[in-house]
């Protein structure tokens, strides 16, 4: 028996055959063929002679020029580019005038492109955008949450502005002015790392680390001043004390940080409770302040949106190798999720966010561990 397939192609060609017999032409009727001088078959293919007057010739070189003057008197162009226009006109070959059409193309291009690189040269912050830019930064640099402080920074700070629909005007993320605008945010995310400088030269340097925090929240002041900041700011102490040079300063910051993600979220509480216990022996228990501590996270119903969605970017900072001149290392992204607080505080991300994500979570230690004494609750960190 047959195939589903052979059997359905028997049925077409026995389709097709039957149409091209359907279709085949009948035979003239043998009155058409017996008038004489008649040949049906020749006067059915042969299509009639066009008539002489209705043959289009082609315009003649002047015929052009005069079109084209004419078309100057009704659209105004430079006195550059009506000669040149002319002188297309008066062009007899069509040919020639391909070429010219297709050099013209070329000619706008790169008019554009040149006017393009020139407004890139001369594009520069508004004092909004500026404003803007620099309240992000300080945002980030004192987020519990930021994976590492060099690297994709500015590149979150920039994401983070284009989702917010308050500050218009910035550059396409493809457009020239791209690589200006993360300059710019570089030079403002240089100037504002100053943070370092005052855990040494401030009059409060050498108070304990909520009073540090305090102060140092001046400039950001919808952070919390919450146990994961008393971390960092610990952390960032601990790493001035060892008198890094200051072009070296934040690249050693992010490699021990960059060691401690891999080790694990439990390890990295861990690591940083421990060096926060050393800091509180060097300058005393962050307890004994009267600075009021937030319990809970960073992110509270009061939070702005703004700077929740930079708490949702700041896990997600990668850091570039200095290993290598080549390419960036991808890092995965170590967050320790909060443990439950008896009710107080809020969850950081709404909608549990980070955790979507694939996230690794969990390894939160009890408050009264270590440097938690006060019942506060351990931050994304």
């Amino acid at each position: 028996m047959s195939s589903l397939l052979e059997r359905s192609r028997q049925r077409d060609a026995q389709r097709l055959q039957q149409r091209t017999q359907d279709s085949a032409p009948s035979s003239p009727s043998p009155f058409i063929q017996s008038l004489p001088g008649l040949d049906i078959r020749r006067d059915l293919e042969t299509p009639p002679p066009v008539p002489h007057a209705l043959v289009q010739r082609p315009l003649s070189t002047m015929q052009i020029k005069r079109f084209g003057e004419r078309l100057l008197g009704r659209i105004k162009l430079t006195e550059e580019n009506a000669a040149e226009l002319l002188r297309f006109c008066e062009t007899a070959s069509p040919e020639e005038r391909t070429v010219l059409q297709f050099a013209h193309t070329l000619l706008v291009e790169d008019q554009i492109l040149e006017m393009q690189e020139h407004r890139a040269q001369n594009w520069s912050m508004t004092s909004t955008q500026k404003d803007a830019a620099k309240e992000y930064t300080r945002a980030i640099l004192l987020l519990p949450n930021t994976q590492f402080y060099s690297g994709s920074v500015e590149a979150t700070i920039i994401t983070a502005m284009r989702a917010n629909k308050k500050i218009t005007g910035l550059p396409s993320e493809d457009g020239p002015d791209a690589k200006t605008l993360k300059q710019a945010i570089g030079r403002i995310l240089s100037q504002e790392k100053n943070i370092k400088d005052s855990t040494t030269t401030t009059d409060v340097a050498a108070q304990n680390i909520a009073v540090l925090a305090e102060s140092a929240l001046s400039m950001s002041t919808h952070v919390k001043p919450t146990l994961g900041l008393y971390y960092r700011l610990a952390f960032i102490r601990t790493h001035v004390r060892k008198n890094h040079s200051d072009h070296r300063f934040w690249a050693e910051v992010d490699a021990e940080l960059e060691i401690l993600h891999d080790a694990g979220p439990t390890e990295f509480v861990s690591a940083m409770d421990t060096n926060l216990e050393d800091d509180m022996e060097l300058f005393g228990h962050y307890t004994k302040s009267t600075v009021k501590h937030h319990l809970g996270s960073v992110i509270t119903s009061s939070t702005p949106a703004w700077l929740k969605k930079l708490y949702d970017l700041a896990p997600r900072i990668q850091r570039i190798s200095t290993s290598s001149k080549t390419r960036g290392v991808k890092r995965r992204r170590i967050q320790v999720a909060e443990p439950e607080n008896d009710g107080e505080g809020e969850g950081a991300g709404e909608g549990d966010d980070n955790a979507d994500e694939g996230e690794v979570e969990g390894g939160g230690r009890d408050g009264n561990e270590g440097g938690g004494e006060g019942g506060m609750d351990v931050e994304s960190l």
